[in-house]
């Protein structure tokens, strides 16, 4: 009966077998519940890796693309001052600088919006004299039916690297004078310095997604103004020290 009880208190190999198995079901379990968490990563980071390749692609391919509006043009109208706003011969309002720092001064801009889902690194602005009329009306017949000079950089371009980036919904405003005063100054008649040069402009903007090196138009791209300007406060050497020193600075607005 002793003997028994000691037998009972040992482990026979076939104890000891079965202890091994068990162990060993448990950690082969352990192991396989740890691969299976390790491959379910591994899918999701490839998944995640091919999300980014495919949008990359979308991007280089122009699947994918910036969206960007104008939204609105400063100063307007009723910012304007009166002493700027001018009857024309034709019987309508306009604006009418007789100098190159009364521009300056007004410092035009347009507003633009982010109204994609992309994040915008630059912008970037196009400058076109459309055509423009010269108030000759006392001059001679000579110079009154003199064409106005020839425009050979037909669009005047800047791009802006923007110090923040534009995110969706977010606002830029542009300076745009420089693109202006170059135009104006190619548009110009230096024979009728003190005659009203009246001039109508285009302005197109783009956008440039982070992760491309090309631009997107905007939806609604083309901005149109006209306004009119007297020559002798543009001088030639004026303007040109301007668009030597000049460096815009684009306003990114904080909220949506």
């Amino acid at each position: 009966m002793v003997q028994d009880r000691e037998n009972r208190g040992r482990w026979s190999a076939g104890d000891i077998v079965g202890l091994v198995g068990g162990v060993a079901g448990v950690i082969g379990g352990i192991i396989a519940v740890l691969s299976w968490l390790e491959a379910k990563e591994s899918r999701e980071i490839a998944a995640d890796a091919q999300k980014l390749s495919q949008e990359s692609f979308d991007r280089s391919t122009g699947k994918c693309t910036a969206k960007l509006t104008v939204d609105s043009f400063s100063p307007t109208v009723d910012e304007i001052p009166e002493q700027f706003k001018f009857s024309s011969f034709f019987g309508t309002e306009v604006v009418r600088f007789e100098s190159l720092d009364q521009l300056i001064g007004l410092n035009p801009c347009l507003t633009v919006r982010n109204a994609g889902d992309e994040v915008i690194e630059a912008l970037r602005v196009e400058t076109k004299f459309v055509y423009g009329i010269i108030d000759g009306r006392d001059l001679p017949p000579e110079k009154q039916f003199a064409p106005t000079p020839w425009v050979l950089k037909q669009v005047e371009r800047e791009d802006h690297e923007l110090g923040r980036e534009l995110k969706p919904g977010e606002r830029a405003a542009i300076p745009i004078a420089r693109g202006l005063v170059s135009q104006m100054l190619e548009a110009q008649a230096a024979d009728r310095a003190r005659k009203d040069h009246y001039g109508m402009f285009e302005i197109r903007c783009y956008a440039r997604m982070v992760g491309v090196s090309s631009f997107d138009g905007a939806d609604y791209p083309l901005v149109v103004m006209s306004f009119v300007w007297l020559p002798e406060g543009f001088t030639e050497d004026k303007c040109r020290e301007f668009l030597d020193t000049f460096e815009p600075h684009v306003e990114v607005a904080t909220g949506n």
